[in-house]
């Protein structure tokens, strides 16, 4: 006697579930990302030739959740050679810092994430080294985002930076192509002559430490479908310059 198994596929990213000795696919669903109020910390310092900097975060990072950010320092022989906690380890820089331009051009700028983190009781600090202890001036910004879907958080595309001059008002930076269905577009105003908001259809996340120091910001767009390009703004005043980095992920 045959005995007849139904096997139900649904398109889409499949995981594997077993049925007896066959194989059914099952769809996974993506990520979509909400904001962890109150996460977003901002750091500065300026000193004589410092190479780290050190803050508590603001918010216990919850297990699996991202972290990411941006961070400024003040010398163009200078980059970021660790960036780490002592709860979660190792942080991914992402690409290669970017030298400013006009009136930043002795500043260098990079963004960072760990794409899922551990939960603890303890805070934790985020230590920024630098490989020449000689920058006078250093900042970052980060901010946490809890992913609601099959998985940890994976980066969709490629960090894009920009030093190209704000216009009428408006800096603005492009990223490439995202596939992701409810992508988390993350940007940060790293360095900017005078002061950054936010940009038409994004969100700032700021605790007012770094803002206030740099007049940097950190923004997101939440729950963004696929597309060819994407962009971000920020705000600022007629003509600036600027350092940009923005990030997707999915």
């Amino acid at each position: 006697m045959r005995f007849l198994i139904p096997l139900f596929l649904v398109a889409g990213s499949f995981g594997q579930l077993p049925l007896g000795g066959i194989t059914a696919s099952v769809a996974a669903t993506p990520n979509s990302y909400t904001y962890v109020t109150s996460s977003a910390t901002g750091a500065s310092v300026s000193d004589a030739g410092g190479s780290t900097l050190v803050r508590l975060l603001n918010h216990n990072p919850t297990a699996g959740n991202l972290l990411v950010g941006c961070a400024i320092w003040e010398d163009l022989s200078a980059t970021i050679s660790s960036i780490s906690d002592d709860v979660n380890g190792a942080w991914t820089k992402a690409g290669t810092q970017l030298n400013g331009a006009g009136t930043l051009n002795a500043y260098r700028g990079q963004c960072f994430y760990k794409l899922s983190a551990t939960h603890t009781s303890t805070t934790p600090t985020l230590t920024l080294t630098l490989s020449r202890a000689v920058a006078t001036f250093r900042a970052w910004d980060m901010a946490e985002y809890a992913p609601s879907g099959s998985g940890t958080a994976v980066v969709d595309g490629t960090v894009v930076y920009s030093n190209t001059a704000s216009s009428g008002g408006v800096a603005t930076i492009t990223y490439g192509v995202t596939t992701g269905p409810t992508d988390l577009l993350y940007a940060g105003c790293i360095g900017v002559n005078t002061s950054c908001t936010a940009g038409t259809g994004y969100t700032a996340r700021d605790d007012g430490t770094y803002n206030a120091n740099t007049g940097g910001l950190q923004e997101d767009k939440l729950n963004v479908a696929a597309a060819s390009s994407q962009t971000a703004t920020f705000h600022d005043t007629t003509t600036d310059a600027v350092i940009l980095g923005m990030l997707a992920f999915k």
